[in-house]
């Protein structure tokens, strides 16, 4: 589905003394089937626009449209049931949402709150903890008695299982060991491929994933729109992403070095995985 911001502001606290504004005439436009990723310092309005796109928030002033519907700061609470059925959303440590007795019933709670028959429910649930990697021997198991890194992965599952169009991914790696980032990653990566009818946002800190995953990037600053663009375009540019306080992958940092103290102008720079790095650095010492 495409989204799009048109002049949206955000205010938390309107109208009190606490009164904060995050967002302020956000304007972005994100086509269907595009993995998106969202960068910026804390503090930039990149969790307060996801929160958005599926009326966890309204906007104070402007409209966001999700596909066919639209969010205004009046939109009724009973009009934003479709849109949260296509756009589910995986918040920094999931595991906290888990409640139920199985691991089955939990991943099946959304599935059935939107409508699936138990049989729907159960099939679409299995197909997803088996995307994310969980044996069938655990679905009878509480899901407080499985291991961090276990609970993390239904936690995801039950929002894959209501089959979202958009997946919003807030830091959905927070607290995870290298390789279970890795592992979690690579799931959403997967399912993303799976359809193309499928988006994903991901908000994150973290520059190799925005550059590794992502075909789009947005740069948040102060509630605004900074910069867009392809992974390429964005970090290409270095002193404008240091001057909003970001970096850039490490690839990136150790061919521009190269670059830097070799004087070769025909070093491509922007590069984001360790195989593309090692090639061009192969390449600049003559070697196939």
């Amino acid at each position: 589905m495409q989204i799009t911001a048109t002049d949206v502001a955000y205010t938390y606290m309107k109208d009190t003394p606490f009164e904060k504004k995050a967002l302020h005439n956000f304007n972005i436009r994100l086509k269907n089937h595009t993995y998106t990723a969202i960068i910026g310092q804390t503090g930039s309005g990149k969790s307060t626009f996801v929160q958005l796109l599926n009326g966890l928030l309204k906007p104070t002033e402007g409209e966001v449209t999700i596909g066919d519907w639209k969010i205004y700061k009046d939109t009724k609470e009973k009009e934003l049931y479709f849109i949260r059925k296509r756009v589910g959303m995986v918040f920094q440590f999931p595991e906290h949402q888990l409640f139920d007795e199985t691991v089955l019933k939990d991943v099946m709670y959304g599935p059935i709150n939107f409508g699936k028959s138990k049989k729907e429910a159960e099939e679409i649930s299995k197909e997803m903890l088996t995307l994310v990697g969980i044996e069938p021997d655990l679905y009878e198991r509480s899901p407080f008695e499985l291991s961090g890194g276990q609970m993390r992965r239904v936690a995801i599952a039950g929002v894959l299982a209501i089959e979202p169009s958009v997946l919003i991914l807030d830091e959905p790696t927070a607290g995870l060991d290298p390789q279970g980032h890795e592992g979690i990653m690579n799931i959403l990566f997967q399912w993303y491929k799976g359809s193309d009818e499928r988006s994903i946002i991901l908000v994150t800190h973290q520059m190799e994933d925005a550059s590794r995953y992502a075909e789009h990037i947005i740069v948040m600053d102060k509630g605004e729109l900074a910069m867009e663009g392809t992974p390429e375009e964005v970090f290409a540019q270095q002193k404008e992403l240091e001057a909003l306080g970001l970096g850039i992958p490490e690839t990136v940092k150790l061919l521009k070095l190269l670059k830097e103290k070799s004087g070769d102008k025909k070093i491509n720079t922007v590069k984001f995985t360790l195989g593309d790095t090692v090639e061009e650095i192969l390449s600049f010492l003559g070697k196939d």
